[in-house]
């Protein structure tokens, strides 16, 4: 896999400190296992025994964990592509390695990940847009909007996600909308703003993204969004309040918002 460095995209955001990873309790009479290479994800943190014995925060975590160790041994992206061609194949995996990537997404970028290390053509079957790639880069634009000015985020959008293949766009474009929604307290309308001054073929991804960031902060989510400090506060979608050409598209997210807090409800 070759990074293609681009001129256009923004320089690394401020770094910090990697903070020391929390040993999570496992409940259940077998314990979670991960030993580091990413075939064993599958096997050790979503086989169909894992499933019924642990909780979905619990295989996150021990997918985050699995993931992290990978990271220091192939590298990120080889990593995330290796994972995501596994979870394709099992449902349980794809399910649940979104969410744990969120956080890995948001600790690599406050290690000091920059976007220049994250841009290369990824293939079709492991693009931005797919469950566990797309998640990363969720928790990567998350943090930076934690960390710096909305500005960066929109110069994501325009210098880098408008210049990828279709896929790749999508997953960008909501990523930002992630972003974007956090950086303004889970403020729509301020975050749907945000996302018209993106090109327009972003326009739609971007609300998606801005709207599923709400849909995170659903109080019926609160035990399972319980490691991530930096989610704002719950608010509801108001989709009347948004430009007319949004409007239309925010109900449809609103339906499709629902389906994912209950579905991350039921297994949860």
């Amino acid at each position: 896999m070759r990074v293609r460095p681009r001129t256009m995209l923004l320089a690394a955001v401020a770094v910090t400190a990697l903070g020391a990873t929390a040993t999570i309790g496992i409940a259940a009479t077998r314990a979670l296992t991960a030993d580091g290479v990413t075939r064993a994800v599958a096997r050790e943190c979503a086989g169909a025994t894992e499933y019924v014995q642990h909780t979905p925060a619990e295989l996150e975590a021990c997918i985050t964990g699995a993931v992290r160790r990978d990271i220091t041994r192939i590298g990120i992206l080889p990593a995330l592509v290796s994972l995501q061609r596994d979870a394709n194949s099992n449902p349980a995996l794809k399910a649940l390695c979104h969410l744990a990537l969120h956080e890995l997404g948001r600790e690599q970028q406050r290690a000091g990940l920059t976007v220049r290390e994250l841009d290369d053509p990824l293939e079709r079957d492991a693009n931005w847009n797919s469950s566990c790639v797309g998640g990363f880069l969720h928790g990567y634009l998350q943090a930076v909007a934690e960390r710096a000015p909305l500005s960066q985020v929109l110069d994501v959008g325009r210098a880098w996600c408008a210049g990828l293949h279709e896929q790749n766009r999508k997953g960008c474009a909501h990523a930002v909308g992630h972003g974007l929604a956090r950086g303004n307290g889970n403020d729509l309308v301020r975050a749907a703003s945000g996302c018209r001054m993106l090109p327009r073929t972003l326009h739609g991804d971007c609300l998606s993204g801005a709207v599923m960031e709400l849909n995170f902060a659903d109080r019926r989510l609160a035990g399972r969004m319980a490691d991530d400090p930096g989610l704002g506060p719950s608010r509801n979608v108001s989709c009347s309040r948004l430009a007319r050409e949004q409007r239309t598209w925010c109900r449809a997210l609103i339906v499709k918002g629902e389906l994912l807090v209950t579905g991350l409800t039921t297994i949860a």
